[in-house]
């Protein structure tokens, strides 16, 4: 979570997350409230010795059904 929003502070990764990091900054300017919504998985899960990250696992499906308006594409 930490490297996850330390990408929204510095503006850095994909456009995408410029995009929001804009949405953050404007809201927080505005003294409007932001939800963060966050998921921490409680063990890790290894296929054939490779550690999975859950979190993109989860991230498409929980994007589907919070349905948050920053995540659209346009």
């Amino acid at each position: 979570m930490k490297k996850r929003l330390k990408r929204y502070k510095y503006l850095s990764g994909s456009g995408f997350n410029e995009k929001i990091a804009k949405q953050i900054l404007k809201c927080l300017r505005k003294k409007e409230v932001v939800k963060i919504f966050a998921f921490k998985p409680e063990e890790n899960i290894f296929y054939k010795g490779i550690k999975i990250d859950t979190l993109i696992g989860f991230e498409g499906e929980l994007i589907k059904v919070f349905n948050p308006k920053w995540n659209k594409n346009n």
